[in-house]
């Protein structure tokens, strides 16, 4: 069995007619979106992100001092980093949302599998056993973002999701701020 996961990535670089820039979102609602953003501005005073609309960065961006080129490196490296993270939640609470609604109504079911955990593994291209981690990490990550951004940008590992969650189903939020 191919890697369903790796085959879905390679799927995804190829645009569909319709998009513009990112594949999975029909080009009218990008040009609409990149409209809004320029009558809007820079987003609270700041400029929009040099990985906006999915540029990839060049040599050429790295100009300056070598102070000026270590700093703009440290603060993209951060902002890159940052933006995966913020990915892989965003991916796992998709996840966590289509696994939910095919448990409820029994969608493995129609699918011609009696165990949930089987069916979905076999979608997801995972052992069984992880079906379930994908659902607890996502409940993890909503308990986090309860936290407020500032905090939660500091929960991005999956092992400080698990213990700051417990915090909070424990102690309550209040005690997980502190």
């Amino acid at each position: 069995m191919s890697n369903k996961l790796i085959a879905a990535g390679n799927s995804r670089l190829k645009k569909a007619a319709d998009s513009s820039v990112d594949p999975a979102v029909p080009a009218e609602l990008q040009k609409r979106a990149a409209t809004d953003a320029a009558e809007q501005g820079p987003v609270g005073g700041q400029e929009p992100s040099v990985f906006a609309r999915g540029r990839v960065l060049s040599a050429d961006d790295i100009t300056g001092a070598p102070e000026e080129q270590l700093a703009y490196v440290t603060e993209r490296l951060h902002e890159i980093d940052l933006a995966g993270k913020r990915a892989e939640d965003f991916t796992i609470l998709n996840k966590a949302v289509l696994l939910e609604v095919a448990q409820e109504r029994e969608l493995h079911l129609v699918a011609g599998h009696t165990n949930f955990s089987v069916w979905a593994a076999g979608e997801l291209d995972i052992e069984p056993k992880y079906v379930f981690e994908v659902l607890q990490d996502a409940a993890r990550i909503r308990a986090i973002g309860e936290l407020g951004p500032d905090l939660a940008q500091h929960l991005t590992r999956a092992s400080a999701r698990k213990v700051m969650a417990e915090v909070i189903a424990s102690q309550g939020l209040e005690a997980a701020q502190v």
